[in-house]
């Protein structure tokens, strides 16, 4: 889905700036921007995201990088919840060792 929608970094080429990645612009601006202001707000109000957007800082990642990855696991998020057509459940990651453990 991310590749759908052309949310990841450019590739790398001669011309690359290590120092400012930059989101590749394929795929429809609108939905991209979209994403975009979803991750954002995302690191800022859920935990989650903002301890990992914190942990990957501390570990040099640079943040345009790092935004973008969280706009990955949203898509994922997104994707999961549209396929297997269940409401988002913030503690998934707890109930799936719930769920593992019953089977």
């Amino acid at each position: 889905m991310a590749g759908a929608l052309k949310v990841s970094s450019p590739e790398l080429d001669s011309g690359y700036n290590r120092e400012h990645p930059r989101m590749s612009h394929a795929g429809n601006k609108y939905v991209r921007r979209i994403i975009w202001m979803l991750s954002i707000v995302s690191i800022r109000t859920v935990s989650r995201y903002r301890a990992y957007f914190q942990q990957r800082v501390k570990e040099g990642k640079a943040k345009m990088h790092i935004i973008i990855a969280v706009a990955r696991k949203l898509l994922s998020v997104f994707y999961a919840i549209l396929k297997k057509g269940i409401p988002y459940d913030p503690n998934w990651e707890v109930n799936r060792h719930f769920a593992m453990a019953r089977h």
